[in-house]
């Protein structure tokens, strides 16, 4: 995955990422350095 952010987009960014498992977490993990506004809804059964 390729993001390209400009410096006055960078905090108004969000994302919402909706799933679990490994990648969930490595997607979220990557995308910690683009923006401050990521919310995750996780199911773990």
């Amino acid at each position: 995955m390729v993001m390209n952010v400009s410096n006055s987009d960078y905090f108004g960014v969000k994302i919402v990422v909706i799933g679990g498992g490994t990648g969930s977490f490595t997607l979220l993990s990557g995308l910690k350095k683009y923006t401050h506004s990521i919310t995750a809804l996780v199911n773990y059964g």
